[in-house]
């Protein structure tokens, strides 16, 4: 019962993501600058909440067509808010552009097990990550999947995102929240390979990933 609580939870926050992202672009004509990149990075993090819900609750045999894809997704959340903090000139839309190439690679990637029928899917997740399976032939992607490397880019746009000094009010919180999101998502991949992990230490640093 307990378990159950916190999986509605984070379905229900889930849900509200998208809810949220939906309506920032029901009316297109009335967006800022800056905006739909923000309405894409919520809706890109409920997804992996609902990937992190269908996990906990063993469910992914029933939809496993989103397995790994929260990995790649790691690599979305800094240049989409370099997108929402910076929409004007003073970054080259080209220049931008580069910094979601680690994603569209893995993306790439995933997509011959995210093609595959249903029955091929939870073949494959019985034996190995797909990830890991469909990125063998690519040795030099493999490095992008490594905890350290997800993170550390993560950190590189956290000290980019304070470092600046001309901001808009509500930019530096944020920037501060980033950091806390950047700090949970850390703090998982460290514990993780500790004999202290537990599935509420799961719960606990997703439900701050969340927040």
């Amino acid at each position: 019962m307990e378990h159950s609580i916190w999986w509605l939870f984070f379905a229900i926050a889930a849900g509200v993501g998208v809810f949220f992202s939906l309506l920032i672009f029901s009316k297109p004509e009335k967006l800022r600058r800056g905006t739909p990149a923000l309405g894409v990075l919520v809706l890109v993090f409920s997804i992996t909440l609902i990937q992190y819900v269908l996990h906990w609750s063993g469910n992914f045999r029933s939809f496993p067509h989103m397995a790994g894809l929260w990995k790649a997704c790691n690599y979305l959340y800094g240049p989409l808010l370099l997108y929402f903090f910076w929409p004007e000139k003073e970054i080259s839309h080209t220049s931008r552009l580069f910094h979601f190439i680690p994603f569209f690679l893995l993306l790439i990637a995933w997509l011959p097990f995210g093609v595959l029928p249903t029955a091929e899917k939870l073949e494959w997740m019985q034996h190995s990550s797909p990830f890991d399976t469909f990125l063998l032939p690519h040795h030099f992607l493999l490095w992008l999947l490594h905890p350290a490397v997800m993170v550390g880019s993560q950190l590189l746009y956290v000290v980019f995102f304070l470092s600046q000094t001309k901001q808009k009010a509500f930019q530096p919180l944020i920037a501060l929240l980033f950091t806390g999101f950047v700090a949970a998502n850390a703090t998982y991949f460290i514990l993780v390979k500790t004999p202290y992990f537990t599935l509420l230490w799961d719960y606990l640093i997703s439900l701050a990933m969340t927040f």
